[in-house]
């Protein structure tokens, strides 16, 4: 490996992702047995039938929803991901509070590891990660109580702890670990059983800050964070969409850049030349909405936007919950149409939810320091943000 931050964080992967999926799909398998009635043994499928409305609530995405009740009506586990696993062990398994514990503590350890910026993990997170995977396996196999397979489980995590590393494997848990980053994070408006809470709590904070807003002197500023905007291609080929996101990505760029391309155009009727003054407008428009573009990346396309103002984020958040942020950027969608073979494309926008609660943490401080502002509302500002 290049380097010991490397190893330490391939070494921590590959243990999740190979031994805890195993792990959990071993774990699913015992308690739909153990909670089979009469002394029967449901299937699996059987099993999630029972379940299906309490695991659609989940909303685990169509993709998801389409392994777990396919429609042959016989699902496979071995295309399962670990969140699959958890979600399923968590929702309908009827576990201990103990063992939901450590479940949980597997996804966020899962989760630390896709949101960290570089591949590569210090001494110390390797070092505690490492203990709290020791002990959700050590829980998870006296709960499934087979000593065979925990033999195999033990052998796996020692050849993962102190073995050579294959380069192969290493680079399909990458790809495997992005995807189930990408493909399972919740959207702001997909967040389960408390959404008419936090939708609630939501509204009343963009009023409280909207009073709070008014009580600033006119020359306070605060420094709000970027927050990312992904767009979506759909209803097109693999190589459509790159060819799509490739575009955009270079004008959105040229945008930010303020670069005046060429007129030139590679395909015909001026469909380049209509999503590059598209896109263009948007950017203004933006602008002048409080919202600066600062960076775009191609995953699927993702946008990140810093607001000038508290007001103008929060108009921002508003408009993505109405549906008015997908209205601002239709006129992409409409130019991208003109494109050879893209007259079915489709274009989603979505914010995830835990972003943007990171955002407004980072949020609540900046305002905090703010002068002029009145403390009570700071006070019930900064509680609505931890509610």
């Amino acid at each position: 490996m290049s380097s010991t931050g490397t190893e330490h964080y391939s070494r921590i992967m590959l243990t999740l992702m190979k031994g805890g999926t195993k792990l959990t799909r071993r774990l699913v398998e015992k308690r739909v047995k153990d909670l089979s009635k009469n002394g029967g043994e449901d299937t699996i499928d059987e099993f999630l039938l029972k379940n299906k409305s309490l695991i659609l609530e989940q909303k685990l995405g169509k993709n998801k929803q389409d392994v777990i009740f396919p429609q042959s009506g016989q699902t496979n586990l071995d295309y399962w991901d670990l969140c699959m696993f958890c979600s399923i062990l968590e929702e309908t398994c009827d576990l201990t509070h103990i063992t939901k514990m450590y479940i949980k503590k597997l996804l966020k350890i899962r989760n630390k590891l896709c949101h960290l910026n570089d591949p590569t993990l210090e001494t110390r997170k390797f070092d505690e990660y490492t203990e709290h995977m020791k002990c959700c396996f050590e829980h998870c196999l006296k709960e499934i109580n087979d000593d065979k397979f925990t033999e195999e489980m033990n052998a796996l995590v020692q050849s993962l702890a102190t073995g050579p590393l294959s380069i192969d494997d290493t680079l399909k848990a990458v790809h495997k670990l992005y995807h189930l980053e990408w493909t399972y994070r919740e959207e702001l408006e997909k967040i389960g059983n408390g959404q008419d809470s936090t939708n609630g709590k939501i509204d009343t904070l963009i009023e409280e800050v909207g009073r709070l807003n008014s009580r600033l002197s006119s020359d306070a500023s605060a420094g709000i964070p970027g927050i990312g905007i992904v767009i979506e291609v759909e209803k097109c080929s693999a190589e459509m969409k790159k060819e799509i996101l490739d575009i955009l990505e270079k004008n959105f760029n040229e945008a930010i850049e303020q670069k005046v391309p060429s007129l030139e155009e590679d395909l015909p009727n001026g469909a380049l030349h209509t999503i590059r003054e598209t896109v263009i407008q948007v950017f203004r428009e933006f602008l002048i909405m409080g919202r600066h573009v600062t960076s775009v990346k191609q995953k699927c396309l993702l946008l990140t936007i810093k607001c000038t103002s508290v007001k103008s984020f929060l108009e921002m958040i508003r408009d993505y919950r109405t549906g008015d942020l997908s209205k601002q950027l239709s006129g992409i969608e409409t130019a991208i149409k003109n494109l050879p073979g893209c007259g079915n494309v489709q274009l989603t926008n979505l914010i995830f939810k835990d972003e943007f609660m990171e955002l407004m943490a980072n949020l609540g401080i900046s305002i905090f320091v703010l002068p002029y502002t009145s403390p009570r509302n700071i006070t019930v500002f900064i509680l609505l943000i931890l509610c």
